[in-house]
């Protein structure tokens, strides 16, 4: 950014906005979009103006980072520029509103489309579905999908699976289930999102089954499950006591090629712990450890409970302070299980120090 500046300030800088362009998709974080704001910001007072499409280019970094305020800011900007505002410049804003449940602002901008002389399309639908689903008005929901249809705007695969995963997550398993095989039947084909949430909220209420016919059905159209939809039945079959098939999804997910993550093993330590398959759990975790893989709070978490279990309260201390060596920050789930490790053995001096430490640390009992 430095050289950007005396490039500016000795003229050298073109006035090209690909340049500014450029340097809104580099960046990578809310910080960095920060700095260049700031830059461009500068440089504008200089004579570099923004185009529409700087200003647009500029919304959707925002919107990625779920940058609401700042993105209103330059909202506000363009209008007083002079710029007149595109159907992506709406349509962002609109997005932007939407994936925080802020629908009246979003409406406020739905009109300014009109208003405009320009039409909404399936974008501007879905995200006001969205919107609905975040707040959890799935009635409203249901209400803006039927205009869309009626004004000869097709529904696409993200429309329906904005709709599906809303239903799923207000407990609607079956309308979401019923939602797939509307979109089939009007020849939208599922993507490996649409099948993901059913596949979840199928697993959460113990309807394995279903969820492993789900699964079925979507290879069958050529959907191959990915490293997530693996680690979602890894976990959901563990959970409901069957941990021998969780296990062979698991080695079948490494036979193709798809790689697990810190996730799908923590799911699967924790699981093998519960399931008092200790030995195979602490094989994962030391494999973890050798092979470079991000441990985290969960996975110690899991492994020091396995310990507990088997009364092995001295190895859990030892994986205790490694995680505090490795500046893991202890959870009440840490402490709560070695507390109750040292009650089992009947160390009750050692579970009262370890609830003083707790209490030092800021971590509030429960």
């Amino acid at each position: 950014m430095s050289m950007l500046n005396r490039l500016v300030k000795n003229k050298s800088f073109t006035h090209a906005d690909h340049v500014r362009i450029l340097l809104i998709k580099a960046c990578r974080n809310e910080g960095e979009i920060r700095k260049v704001l700031e830059f461009l910001n500068e440089i504008s007072k200089m004579g570099l103006y923004y185009s529409l499409y700087s200003f647009n280019t500029l919304l959707i970094q925002l919107g990625k980072f779920d940058m609401v305020v700042m993105a209103q800011n330059v909202y506000n900007k363009l209008l007083n520029s002079g710029i007149k505002p595109n159907l992506l410049t709406l349509n962002t804003m609109i997005n932007i509103f939407c994936k925080k449940g802020k629908v009246d602002k979003a409406k406020i901008i739905l009109s300014r489309i009109y208003q405009y002389e320009m039409w909404p399309d399936v974008f501007t639908f879905t995200s006001l579905i969205l919107g609905h689903c975040r707040t959890r008005n799935l009635d409203k929901t249901f209400v803006v999908f039927d205009q869309m249809v009626k004004k000869g705007i097709y529904p696409n695969s993200v429309t329906y699976t904005t709709l599906i995963n809303g239903l799923c997550e207000n407990g609607r398993v079956d309308e979401a289930l019923d939602m797939i095989e509307e979109m089939i039947e009007n020849g939208i084909e599922p993507t490996i999102y649409t099948y993901t949430v059913p596949i979840t909220a199928l697993l959460a209420v113990g309807r394995v089954n279903e969820a492993i016919n789900l699964v079925a059905s979507m290879k069958k159209r050529g959907c191959h499950p990915n490293a997530h939809t693996y680690t979602t039945l890894i976990n959901g079959l563990g959970k409901s006591s069957q941990l021998e098939v969780a296990i062979g999804l698991y080695h079948k997910m490494v036979r193709k090629s798809l790689i697990p993550t810190a996730v799908t093993y923590n799911a699967l330590i924790n699981e093998l712990c519960i399931g008092r398959k200790l030995d195979t759990a602490f094989r994962i975790f030391h494999w973890m450890e050798g092979h470079g893989y991000l441990l985290n709070a969960q996975t110690y978490n899991a492994i020091i409970k396995g310990h507990c279990m088997i009364g092995n309260i001295e190895r859990a201390m030892i994986l205790y302070n490694e995680m505090l060596k490795v500046g893991f920050a202890p959870t009440v789930i840490t402490y709560n299980t070695l507390i109750n490790g040292y009650l089992k053995r009947g160390f009750l001096d050692n579970a009262m120090r370890l609830l003083e430490v707790m209490k030092e640390s800021g971590c509030a009992p429960d």
